[in-house]
């Protein structure tokens, strides 16, 4: 199984607080995302950005702010998990043994249509556009 980041974990938990405050039964790819907004400092946070997008746009407004992870689990629906196991495949496509905010935002970009309608108004592409982004913002990495 692939190890998630600490931020990966984080907004996985924040995405179950989001839907409780939505009072969702189940975490869909839009908590999904919500969550990676409050994820200051993450990697899809610098990915999106680099993509001419700033994630705050994606914050909802929710009562009581930041949801903190809550008693008891919130199930995910079909759509987010199968989601989480597209940022999977992104990651391993990669060669990363690791699964961060990065690959979930890639994910997104391919099923969530507010992330691609903003990743297209702002000429920054689409899913294909945002794995070029990350591969190489990998290579900089790499050669510094």
């Amino acid at each position: 199984m692939m190890q998630l980041t600490d931020r990966m974990r984080r907004a996985m938990e924040r995405a179950e607080g989001v839907a409780r405050a939505m009072g969702s039964a189940r975490v869909e790819p839009a908590h999904l995302l919500a969550a990676l907004a409050l994820e200051e400092g993450s990697g899809a946070e610098r990915l999106l950005r680099r993509a001419g997008i700033d994630l705050r746009a994606f914050r909802l407004d929710l009562p009581g702010g930041d949801p903190a992870p809550g008693a008891g689990k919130v199930p995910f629906s079909p759509r987010a998990k199968q989601v989480v196991t597209q940022a999977g495949a992104e990651a391993t496509a990669l060669g990363h043994a690791y699964l961060g905010t990065e690959h979930l935002a890639v994910a997104l970009a391919g099923s969530h249509t507010e992330l691609l309608a903003a990743l297209q108004q702002h000429g920054a592409g689409g899913q294909e556009r945002l794995r070029e982004l990350l591969r190489r913002g990998i290579d900089e990495e790499s050669r510094s």
